[in-house]
């Protein structure tokens, strides 16, 4: 049987075998959809079951069921596509060999030649669609998993180890190099497709293509010319052996080739795994991150819900306790009237009793003398007196009962003006409370960064300005103002702040402003009130000045003397001029430098003047008892509370006043900003 025999039949054969196997293969895919729909539509009842019961154990199970059924289902795929791979191999080396010979016969092709020929390659074309259906199919199965959370690495690691024990029985063995622990797996691969390339494209084993075509075509010419001599009889023993010799070489450079072949499709599988596994990796890391955001998004809400209950109550707490403390005032008051009454009530009854007394003894006295009197002067004289004696004492009697009556009604009279004392209430002093702060925050800004740390203040009430003693008019007279609870600069706002601000917005930056801790100054009240708005858009928060009011309770924080600290000035608690720091009269302090109050606010007095959002008024005649501001006034002229670094011990106290016009700016001026709790 001639080659060209041989080779139609071979191609036949395979032909046969492989619609064989599709068939096969058609009848095996249909059942394992068939069984996978079935499988997954129990994986879809156990998870539902899972969600339904919160049961962890039914979740485990269904885990594992996904991840059996994938792992089947990919088995399945990867067997296919070896299937697969192998016989477009076995096609592709039956249509060389069809080739080779059909041009070692020189002889045309006739339409059976022609029809078999159309038939290879319309198999090889099918069986390469097929090899790229079962490349997406492992995909989609893969994302998947990689969707539901099922981890396929060992499945993976089983599919390369057969696809390189495939690699080895189709080729010989070849060694491997040491591999580098540090070196990942895709860089591994990467330098062995190279390596693998290098050793195809040696110039020792071919010059050039250009030149191995013009050596094969030598060849097969020589190869002709020898069969031909062979099929006349005229070849001799030595050309025959020549012959031999050549065919040997073109098979031997064959199975070089083909081995080659093999050896960069086992070096592209790898890399192609190596690359799915590094996508998948950075896959599970991407999902792990999400549900880190995810996790972390869900603790800072429960954070943020726990720190309002806890304001709320807080809020309530001060409510009560301001209840409270009314409730024994005007218990106490009502205590004190009642035993004003009874004490009034018992110093009548004495009065009354005294008076009664001394009746009894005028009219012992008198009798005593009557009867002296009759006794000396005989029976005659007893006759004539009797009646006399008679109309004296009555008369002397009346006399008596008109005083005590007078005497009584003089009391009675005076006392209901007694009574009534106790009724007046009058406004108790001023006493220090302890006080504390909620909370310390800093809000995020859009933008990126962070807004000034803020502390917030418990609702509650304090004594404003000053007692009429002082000679202070414009902080006169002094009065109780109760506040809500709000947020305040813990520090005034910082050059590094305020030049966030003036970055983002275009604004200029101000004068003196080189120390980004230190506080912004030369800052006017329009400026400040800018600052304000912008960090309200910047959060979602209401930001603004804080008010007079709010200015005084944060900073008197409970207490009631001349200072924070106490009634002397003392030395180091603040920067002025006379304050005995190291700043003193000459620069501003960074902010932080001294000692916080009670509510842990930091330079309220003494450093730099700050801006509130008060329109001016001369004194705090007829200010109101509660609200967050005294709303009206000359709003021509803004307030500005505290003091400077070279500001004098006499004008540094708690309750100085002082008012400026809007555009006005100093290098001892600056600010500090309040938030609306919601």
């Amino acid at each position: 049987m001639s080659i060209e025999e041989k080779a139609k039949a071979e191609a036949k054969k395979l032909i046969a075998e492989v619609s064989q196997l599709q068939a096969k293969a058609r009848s095996q895919t249909q059942a394992s959809q068939v069984e996978t729909q079935r499988l997954m539509m129990e994986i879809s009842k156990l998870q539902a079951a899972a969600v339904k019961e919160r049961s962890g154990e039914k979740a485990r199970q269904a885990q594992s069921e996904t991840k059996r059924l994938m792992s089947e289902q990919l088995s399945h795929l990867t067997s296919r596509q070896q299937n697969t791979r192998e016989q477009l191999d076995r096609l592709l080396q039956a249509k060389q060999k069809y080739d080779f010979a059909i041009k070692n016969n020189n002889a045309d092709a006739n339409s059976k030649d022609v029809q078999l020929h159309q038939q290879l390659l319309l198999m090889i074309k099918k069986k390469k669609e097929e090899f790229i259906q079962c490349n997406k199919e492992i995909e989609e199965l893969k994302f998947q998993a990689q969707k539901q959370s099922v981890s396929l690495d060992d499945i993976f690691k089983s599919q390369r180890e057969s696809a390189a024990n495939v690699a080895n029985t189709q080729t010989t063995a070849i060694p491997k190099p040491k591999e580098n622990p540090t070196v990942s797996v895709a860089e591994r691969a990467k330098a062995e497709a190279e390596k693998l390339i290098k050793e195809v494209t040696k110039s020792n084993r071919v010059s050039d293509t250009a030149t191995k075509a013009q050596e094969v075509s030598k060849m097969i010419e020589e190869i002709s010319r020898l069969q031909m001599s062979a099929d006349q009889g005229t070849l001799s023993e030595s050309e025959a052996k020549q012959l031999e010799e050549r065919v040997k070489k073109i098979e031997e450079k064959q199975r070089g080739a083909r081995e080659q072949i093999n050896q960069l499709t086992q070096a592209k599988i790898k890399y192609e795994l190596a690359l799915a596994k590094s996508v998948e990796e950075r896959s599970k890391e991407n999902a792990r991150r999400e549900q880190d955001e995810k996790l972390r998004g869900e603790l800072n809400s429960l954070i943020k819900t726990k720190e309002d209950e806890q304001r709320k109550l807080l809020e309530e707490l001060e409510t009560i306790r301001l209840r409270s403390e009314q409730e024994a005032a005007l218990l106490k008051t009502q205590r004190d009237a009642a035993r004003a009454l009874a004490e009034q009530q018992a110093e009548t009854d004495k009065l009354n009793k005294a008076n009664r007394k001394r009746g009894l003894s005028k009219n012992k006295m008198m009798l005593g003398v009557v009867l002296l009197v009759m006794t000396i002067g005989g029976g005659v004289a007893a006759f004539f007196m009797v009646p006399k004696v008679n109309e004296w004492n009555g008369n002397r009697q009346k006399n008596d009962t008109a005083q005590t009556t007078s005497i009584s009604e003089e009391k009675a009279a005076k006392s209901p003006k007694k009574a009534e004392k106790p009724e007046k209430i009058e406004p108790e002093p001023p006493k220090a409370v302890v006080v504390r702060a909620v909370r310390t925050f800093r809000d995020r800004l859009s933008s990126g960064g962070r807004a000034p740390e803020m502390v917030q203040l418990p609702a509650g009430h304090f004594w404003m300005g000053v007692s009429n003693t002082q000679p202070f008019g414009d902080e006169r007279p002094q009065f109780e103002v109760s506040l809500e609870s709000f947020s305040i600069g813990k520090h005034e706002v910082t050059v590094e702040e305020y030049r966030t601000f003036a970055n983002a917005t275009g604004r200029k930056i101000p004068d003196g402003g080189e120390q980004a801790n230190h506080p912004v100054t030369n800052v006017s009240w329009e400026d400040a009130n800018a600052y304000a708005d912008w960090l309200s858009k910047e959060t979602n928060a209401q930001y603004r000045l804080p008010s007079e009011r709010e200015w005084e309770y944060a900073a008197r924080a409970g207490t009631l003397t001349t200072y924070p600290w106490g009634d002397e000035l003392g030395s180091n608690h603040a920067n002025c001029n006379g304050c005995g720091s190291q700043w003193d009269g000459q620069q501003i302090a960074p902010v932080g430098s001294f000692a916080a109050n009670a509510f842990g606010l930091h330079d309220m007095i003494g450093n730099v003047l700050e801006w509130t959002r008060t329109c001016y008024r001369p004194s705090y005649e007829g200010a109101p008892a509660s609200g967050q501001d005294w709303e009206g006034g000359n709003c021509a002229q803004r307030m500005v509370r505290g003091s400077g670094f070279n500001t004098y011990p006499k004008e540094t106290r708690v309750t100085k006043r002082k008012f400026l016009t809007p555009k006005s700016y100093s290098n001892n001026l600056g600010f500090r900003v309040t938030r609306v709790n919601s």
